[in-house]
């Protein structure tokens, strides 16, 4: 035992300095705003977050997640229940990424292609979901660079709906207008 000891202590390892390398790595790249819009006095108010780079479906996760603290006491609400599944993305290396300090992305109102599909963690028909929903939906998507209309599906075999936020102009507030 003390040979086999002796061996792996004396294997040759000498101690050594610290080897340097460089400077420390650091964060560079592109800072993106998602643009989701909420709820207020039941009108749609477009909010601006904090997004990542390469994640073009945040805005959505962030619409399901609902308001911040802050939001909240600033009187914007919502009423959706969880975003569920999201298919049919474009490229987002395709479209300009917004520089931090551009004010909310104003929603396409024309094109008939670069649909998303979307489903809420619900067994409601999308016909049947109130408009709020969908406006909240249709309008935070196609704040998404390249993103021109909304699919909502419950992913049930039968075809969704699809919608656009200009389908909801009346629920804007005057602000996102």
């Amino acid at each position: 035992m003390l040979i086999v000891l002796a061996m792996v202590c004396g294997c040759g390892l000498q101690p050594s300095d610290a080897t340097k390398v460089g400077s420390l790595p650091t964060a560079r790249g592109p800072v993106v705003n998602n643009t989701v819009y909420f709820v207020r006095n039941g009108k749609l108010v477009p909010v601006v977050r904090p997004g990542l780079p390469g994640a073009p479906l945040m805005p959505l996760w962030q619409l399901g997640y609902g308001v911040t603290d802050k939001e909240r006491s600033a009187g914007l609400s919502s009423t959706l229940p969880g975003v569920g599944i999201v298919t049919g993305l474009p490229d987002p290396s395709l479209h300009e990424i917004d520089p931090p300090e551009a004010p909310p992305r104003a929603v396409g109102e024309t094109g008939d292609s670069d649909t998303i599909t979307l489903a809420l963690q619900t067994t409601i028909r999308p016909e049947k979901w109130p408009r709020v929903w969908q406006a909240q939906i249709a309008c935070t998507a196609q704040a998404i660079p390249g993103i021109n209309q909304a699919e909502l599906n419950i992913f049930d075999g039968r075809p969704g709906r699809t919608v656009r936020c200009a389908d909801y102009r009346d629920l804007l507030s005057p602000a996102a207008n």
